[in-house]
């Protein structure tokens, strides 16, 4: 699996380059709390309302960096 890999997935899901914790939970099929603890923690992200959103990119990029990690 390669970053790229992992964006498409995600853009595919998402539909959009910006995904919010729920998104992200459910393209990877993960529970909230895991992705926010696990992946989105101390990512960049935009305020929209009450969201937080995510860019894609640095998604896909933690989630190969969490992988070569275990």
């Amino acid at each position: 699996m390669t970053k790229q890999d992992v964006l498409r997935s995600l853009r595919e899901h998402s539909g959009s380059d910006f995904l919010s914790v729920s998104d992200t939970a459910e393209a990877l099929g993960l529970k909230r709390d895991t992705v926010r603890t696990k992946i989105l923690n101390g990512l960049e992200y935009i305020n929209v309302g009450r969201k937080k959103m995510y860019l894609a990119s640095d998604i896909a990029q933690a989630v190969i960096d969490r992988k070569r990690s275990d």
